[in-house]
Formats: C-alpha cells, structure tokens, sequence
C-alpha cells in the first residue's frame, strides 16, 4: 500500500471518530428523552426537561408538536451559543 494510501486512510479514521464522539453528548440526550426509542421528543418526554420545555416553541420548529433530532440539534446550538453571550 503506497504512503498516500495509508496517510488518507489515517486521517478519514481519526475524523471519523472525532465526528462520533462529538455527538454522542447530543445523541445521549436525545435518547435519554426519546424514552420510547420511536427518534422524536413527543412533549410529555420533555416534560423531564425543564429547559426543554420552557424552550418547547421555538425548538418545535415545524410546529408538529414532537422534536425530531435535527430540530433538537438546531436548539441545543442555540443554548450554547446563548450561553456564550
């Protein structure tokens, strides 16, 4: 296997796992609140976050009354990038 090979194969391994690890914090969540495994927040599971709930309206961004995980994604972002302010 040439040099190159084994450099790229390298480096797509290790960003891989840094890719994985970054967001298994936000999947631990996610799965934490999902209590019944079915990929969405429904609102009585985020009844178990206060946060969660206080912040209900503006998570729920296609106003279908569960959280998918993108839409949890988009509002744990904007936590922390409120925290920062």
């Amino acid at each position: 296997m040439k040099i190159s090979h084994v450099i790229v194969t390298t480096a797509f391994v290790a960003a891989s796992a840094f890719s994985a690890s970054a967001l298994a914090g936000e999947s631990a969540k996610f799965s934490q609140l999902d209590a019944d495994g079915n990929g969405m927040i429904s609102s009585d599971e985020a009844a178990a976050d206060p946060k969660l709930v206080e912040e209900w309206s503006t998570a729920d961004l296609n106003k279908d009354g569960q959280l998918e995980r993108a839409e949890f994604s988009a509002l744990e972002q904007k936590m922390k990038s409120d925290k920062g302010k």
